[in-house]
């Protein structure tokens, strides 16, 4: 398959932290994370970094939700005095508890545009990101509902010609509908 053309003035990026396949997307560690790119007009294609000629295609994205942890901070008291100088007297520290939102497991399938490798992606993620994600990357997974007694849809398999086989058998079998053939026919396409 070939690259999508990328037009640079409609591509974002969003930074995340990768914990696992780091290694089969980007050949970069940075300590500030990873910067997966997108086309906002092709929602499902992503490429890491720089990497342009590395596209992949988002198949699956999970996360577990947002959680929380509580936060103590002691802070010296301040006071303002005279002319507005500001000084700290000889108090206890007052204590200060916030929740904080801890970033969660999320998970990404992608699949490589060129060499239809599959690569799991896990890394970290805050709910912000997730909306993000969704909205930017993700919506493509929504279009196509999938029963969860139909999964077995064979899409991991390289093979077009073999794919749609295997969809018009289950056509014919009665598995899935016509509307449901047609959505993963183009979804194949």
């Amino acid at each position: 398959m070939a690259l999508f053309e990328v037009d640079e003035r409609y591509t974002d990026y969003v930074m995340i932290r990768i914990t696992s396949g780091r290694e089969r997307v980007t050949r970069h560690n940075y300590a500030n994370g990873t910067r997966m790119q997108f086309h906002q007009g092709l929602p499902g294609i992503v490429w890491f970094d720089d990497h342009r000629d590395i596209q992949f295609e988002v198949l699956e994205y999970r996360w577990e939700g947002p959680s929380y942890r509580l936060v103590t901070y002691e802070e010296e008291p301040r006071r303002t005095g005279l002319f507005g100088r500001s000084y700290t007297r000889a108090q206890k520290p007052m204590p200060r508890t916030e929740t904080q939102e801890t970033a969660a497991p999320a998970f990404l399938r992608l699949r490589n545009i060129r060499t239809n490798e599959f690569v799991n992606l896990g890394f970290k993620c805050l709910s912000d990101l997730d909306a993000r994600i969704r909205t930017s990357i993700a919506n493509n997974l929504e279009d196509i509902p999938v029963p969860e007694e139909k999964k077995s849809v064979p899409v991991q398999t390289p093979d077009f010609v073999a794919q749609l086989k295997q969809l018009k058998e289950l056509l014919d079998a009665g598995a899935i509908t016509q509307e449901e053939f047609e959505a993963f026919k183009k979804k194949l396409l």
